[in-house]
């Protein structure tokens, strides 16, 4: 992946199988398109996991979140994005997972059409990357 922007963004998001094709074709395309590095941990130890997720965010410039199902590491993903205060783009299947994410960012509703998804999360990481 090319880096061609200088800027990364971490990546929240449950590690299910049923999350891959959303990260593959839409996520990962659409940092692509902008030259933008994505930061993803893998499994970890639980007690390596919150100083991972702290340095890793601390380290990029934005947060991607997955907020579908509302898992609560996502959640803490995000909590700890807003004590940054850096930005996040919150994507859901749904308005009602991510709704008290409102207020503080920009959310996203998806469906299967990882194409339009892919052209709506360019336009907002365009959008704050110029910030």
């Amino acid at each position: 992946m090319s880096n061609r922007s200088g800027k990364s963004a971490f990546v929240a998001m449950p590690f299910a199988e049923c999350f891959d094709e959303l990260y593959r074709y839409a996520i990962v395309d659409a940092a692509e398109d902008v030259g933008l590095q994505l930061i993803r941990l893998g499994r970890l130890p639980i007690d390596h996991i919150v100083r991972q997720m702290e340095a890793q965010i601390g380290r990029a410039d934005l947060t991607i979140a997955v907020a579908t199902g509302r898992n609560p590491h996502v959640f803490f993903e995000i909590a700890l994005t807003y004590a940054t205060r850096k930005p996040c783009i919150v994507m859901a299947e749904q308005e009602a997972d991510f709704e008290i994410f409102r207020e503080a960012y920009p959310c996203l509703v998806y469906d299967s059409d990882r194409m339009q998804l892919r052209r709506r999360l360019r336009e907002e990481l365009v959008r704050l990357m110029a910030q």
